[in-house]
Protein backbone atom coordinates (compact mmCIF):
# COMPACT_ATOMS: atom_id res chain seq x y z
CA UNK A 1 0.00 0.00 0.00
CA UNK A 2 1.45 3.44 -1.32
CA UNK A 3 2.62 5.25 1.93
CA UNK A 4 0.11 8.53 1.23
CA UNK A 5 -2.69 6.38 1.50
CA UNK A 6 -2.47 5.70 5.26
CA UNK A 7 -2.21 9.83 5.71
CA UNK A 8 -5.09 10.30 3.49
CA UNK A 9 -7.27 8.23 4.85
CA UNK A 10 -7.08 9.51 8.09
CA UNK A 11 -7.48 13.33 6.85
CA UNK A 12 -10.98 11.73 4.83
CA UNK A 13 -11.87 9.92 8.52
CA UNK A 14 -11.64 12.55 10.62
CA UNK A 15 -13.17 14.78 7.67
CA UNK A 16 -16.41 12.46 7.54
CA UNK A 17 -16.33 12.52 11.17
CA UNK A 18 -16.24 16.37 11.56
CA UNK A 19 -19.05 16.29 8.94
CA UNK A 20 -21.55 13.81 10.16
CA UNK A 21 -20.62 15.71 13.78
CA UNK A 22 -21.80 18.94 12.51
CA UNK A 23 -25.25 17.80 10.04
CA UNK A 24 -26.40 15.70 13.14
CA UNK A 25 -25.55 18.60 15.90
CA UNK A 26 -28.16 20.59 13.48
CA UNK A 27 -31.08 17.91 14.26
CA UNK A 28 -29.89 17.48 17.65
CA UNK A 29 -27.61 19.80 19.66
CA UNK A 30 -26.98 17.04 22.60
CA UNK A 31 -25.34 15.07 19.66
CA UNK A 32 -22.42 18.25 19.78
CA UNK A 33 -21.35 16.76 23.22
CA UNK A 34 -22.61 12.94 22.79
CA UNK A 35 -20.16 12.29 19.69
CA UNK A 36 -17.18 13.30 21.06
CA UNK A 37 -17.48 10.08 23.77
CA UNK A 38 -18.19 7.69 20.93
CA UNK A 39 -15.10 8.64 18.63
CA UNK A 40 -12.51 9.55 21.10
CA UNK A 41 -12.26 6.22 22.28
CA UNK A 42 -12.27 5.04 18.83
CA UNK A 43 -9.36 6.98 18.05
CA UNK A 44 -7.60 6.25 21.14
CA UNK A 45 -7.92 2.37 19.94
CA UNK A 46 -6.40 3.35 16.53
CA UNK A 47 -3.59 4.92 17.88
CA UNK A 48 -3.12 2.17 20.57
CA UNK A 49 -2.82 -0.55 17.78
CA UNK A 50 -0.66 1.62 15.57
CA UNK A 51 1.90 3.34 17.74
CA UNK A 52 4.88 1.51 17.90
CA UNK A 53 3.85 -1.27 16.12
CA UNK A 54 7.75 -1.88 15.13
CA UNK A 55 8.65 -2.34 18.50
CA UNK A 56 8.02 -5.98 20.44
CA UNK A 57 6.94 -6.66 22.65
CA UNK A 58 3.66 -4.41 22.66
CA UNK A 59 5.01 -0.94 24.13
CA UNK A 60 2.75 -0.35 27.55
CA UNK A 61 1.28 2.96 26.76
CA UNK A 62 0.02 2.12 23.05
CA UNK A 63 -1.09 -1.26 24.81
CA UNK A 64 -3.19 0.02 27.46
CA UNK A 65 -4.39 2.91 24.84
CA UNK A 66 -5.82 -0.45 22.81
CA UNK A 67 -6.58 -2.45 25.61
CA UNK A 68 -8.54 0.13 28.02
CA UNK A 69 -11.26 0.66 25.12
CA UNK A 70 -11.94 -2.63 24.09
CA UNK A 71 -12.32 -3.90 27.54
CA UNK A 72 -14.78 -0.99 28.19
CA UNK A 73 -16.58 -2.00 25.18
CA UNK A 74 -16.64 -5.90 26.33
CA UNK A 75 -17.73 -4.83 29.50
CA UNK A 76 -20.35 -2.97 27.71
CA UNK A 77 -21.56 -5.39 25.65
CA UNK A 78 -22.30 -7.86 28.95
CA UNK A 79 -24.29 -5.37 31.08
CA UNK A 80 -26.36 -4.98 28.20
CA UNK A 81 -26.44 -8.97 27.31
CA UNK A 82 -27.13 -9.10 31.04
CA UNK A 83 -30.09 -6.56 30.95
CA UNK A 84 -31.74 -7.76 27.67
CA UNK A 85 -31.97 -11.81 29.25
CA UNK A 86 -33.35 -10.13 32.82
CA UNK A 87 -35.90 -7.88 30.60
CA UNK A 88 -37.03 -10.98 28.90
CA UNK A 89 -37.55 -12.71 32.26
CA UNK A 90 -39.05 -9.64 34.33
CA UNK A 91 -39.10 -6.07 32.40
CA UNK A 92 -40.48 -4.69 36.08
CA UNK A 93 -37.21 -4.48 37.88
CA UNK A 94 -37.65 -1.91 40.64
CA UNK A 95 -33.60 -2.38 41.87
CA UNK A 96 -30.61 -2.96 39.68
CA UNK A 97 -29.79 -6.64 40.02
CA UNK A 98 -26.46 -7.51 41.32
CA UNK A 99 -25.87 -9.65 38.19
CA UNK A 100 -25.59 -6.43 36.22
CA UNK A 101 -22.67 -5.04 38.40
CA UNK A 102 -21.06 -8.71 38.62
CA UNK A 103 -20.94 -9.62 35.46
CA UNK A 104 -19.47 -6.66 33.70
CA UNK A 105 -17.33 -6.72 36.08
CA UNK A 106 -15.93 -10.35 36.14
CA UNK A 107 -15.91 -9.63 32.17
CA UNK A 108 -14.04 -6.45 32.01
CA UNK A 109 -11.47 -8.66 34.44
CA UNK A 110 -11.41 -11.91 32.35
CA UNK A 111 -10.80 -10.13 29.08
CA UNK A 112 -8.13 -7.40 30.33
CA UNK A 113 -6.04 -10.22 31.70
CA UNK A 114 -6.49 -12.24 28.43
CA UNK A 115 -5.27 -8.75 26.68
CA UNK A 116 -1.99 -9.01 28.84
CA UNK A 117 -1.32 -12.40 27.38
CA UNK A 118 -1.55 -10.61 23.75
CA UNK A 119 0.95 -8.32 24.90
CA UNK A 120 3.86 -10.37 23.65
CA UNK A 121 2.27 -11.75 20.59
CA UNK A 122 3.05 -10.52 17.13
CA UNK A 123 1.28 -7.18 16.87
CA UNK A 124 -0.96 -8.07 14.18
CA UNK A 125 -2.28 -11.08 15.35
CA UNK A 126 -2.26 -9.77 18.74
CA UNK A 127 -4.53 -6.70 16.92
CA UNK A 128 -6.64 -9.28 15.23
CA UNK A 129 -7.24 -11.53 18.62
CA UNK A 130 -8.50 -7.99 19.81
CA UNK A 131 -11.06 -6.76 17.71
CA UNK A 132 -12.27 -11.02 16.64
CA UNK A 133 -13.39 -10.45 20.46
CA UNK A 134 -15.15 -6.88 19.91
CA UNK A 135 -16.85 -8.37 17.33
CA UNK A 136 -18.02 -11.43 18.61
CA UNK A 137 -19.46 -9.68 21.64
CA UNK A 138 -21.12 -7.88 19.78
CA UNK A 139 -22.52 -10.57 17.86
CA UNK A 140 -23.61 -12.12 20.72
CA UNK A 141 -25.29 -9.30 22.38
CA UNK A 142 -27.53 -9.04 18.82
CA UNK A 143 -28.38 -12.33 18.83
CA UNK A 144 -29.18 -12.58 22.31
CA UNK A 145 -31.18 -9.62 22.13
CA UNK A 146 -32.93 -10.16 19.16
CA UNK A 147 -34.20 -13.48 20.73
CA UNK A 148 -35.28 -11.66 24.09
CA UNK A 149 -36.86 -8.54 22.48
CA UNK A 150 -40.54 -10.72 21.23
CA UNK A 151 -40.75 -12.34 25.39
CA UNK A 152 -39.54 -9.13 26.63
CA UNK A 153 -41.92 -6.80 24.53
CA UNK A 154 -44.94 -9.14 26.11
CA UNK A 155 -44.02 -7.75 29.80
CA UNK A 156 -46.55 -5.51 31.06
CA UNK A 157 -44.36 -2.66 31.75
CA UNK A 158 -43.55 0.92 31.08
CA UNK A 159 -41.10 1.14 27.84
CA UNK A 160 -40.98 -2.56 27.58
CA UNK A 161 -38.01 -3.76 25.90
CA UNK A 162 -36.34 -0.75 25.94
CA UNK A 163 -33.29 -2.28 26.81
CA UNK A 164 -32.98 -4.95 24.37
CA UNK A 165 -33.50 -2.29 21.24
CA UNK A 166 -30.76 -0.95 23.47
CA UNK A 167 -28.62 -3.51 22.83
CA UNK A 168 -29.64 -4.17 19.29
CA UNK A 169 -28.66 -0.83 17.97
CA UNK A 170 -25.32 -1.23 20.54
CA UNK A 171 -24.42 -4.22 18.87
CA UNK A 172 -24.52 -3.16 15.23
CA UNK A 173 -22.86 0.25 17.02
CA UNK A 174 -20.04 -1.52 18.07
CA UNK A 175 -19.67 -3.73 14.64
CA UNK A 176 -19.43 -0.64 13.08
CA UNK A 177 -16.89 1.06 15.77
CA UNK A 178 -14.80 -1.36 15.26
CA UNK A 179 -13.70 -0.89 11.35
CA UNK A 180 -11.50 1.94 11.67
CA UNK A 181 -9.19 -0.26 13.73
CA UNK A 182 -9.73 -3.43 11.67
CA UNK A 183 -8.40 -0.74 8.77
CA UNK A 184 -5.47 -0.09 11.22
CA UNK A 185 -4.60 -3.91 12.21
CA UNK A 186 -4.61 -4.81 8.04
CA UNK A 187 -1.43 -1.96 8.21
CA UNK A 188 0.50 -3.57 10.57
CA UNK A 189 3.84 -5.72 9.41
CA UNK A 190 2.53 -9.44 8.88
CA UNK A 191 4.52 -11.74 11.31
CA UNK A 192 7.38 -14.03 10.28
CA UNK A 193 6.34 -17.22 9.28
CA UNK A 194 8.31 -18.75 11.99
CA UNK A 195 7.33 -16.07 14.82
CA UNK A 196 4.63 -17.61 17.27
Amino acid sequence: MPRFLRPAAVVVWVLLFAAVWLVSATADADTFWLAPAFFVPQFILMAGLICGSARAPWPWGPFLAAALPATSVLSLCALFLTGSILEAQDARMETLPPSMVVIPLAAAAACFAWFLSLRRRPRRRAAFSLLASICAAAGILFIVAAVSLPAAERQDAFLAGLVCRVSLALALIVLVWTIPGWIAALQLPAPAPFDR
